[in-house]
């Protein structure tokens, strides 16, 4: 089962960040770039995203009944 089956089988939210945004830092052969490329996001159902241009900070909060009854409802962990 992929990682993404196996979180939406035992309804466990995800949560994934990356900044947005350009770095240069200093290497041993001179500047280098970095590129964040964004896009964070709060899952199991999409409840909170972000897109890649905004900085962003994400928060959101679960009905933890709600998850036990869809779990229990699925046959996944009780």
């Amino acid at each position: 089962m992929s990682g993404g089956g196996y979180y939406f089988w035992v309804q466990v939210s995800l949560a994934a960040s990356n900044r947005i945004g350009k770095e240069v830092v200093e290497t041993e052969h001179g500047p280098s770039q970095i590129t964040f490329y964004g896009n964070s996001f709060i899952a199991g159902e999409i409840v909170a995203e972000a897109d890649d241009k905004t900085e962003a900070v994400l928060v959101a909060q679960f009905n933890l009944e709600k998850i036990k009854s869809k779990r229990q409802s699925w046959g996944g962990v009780p």
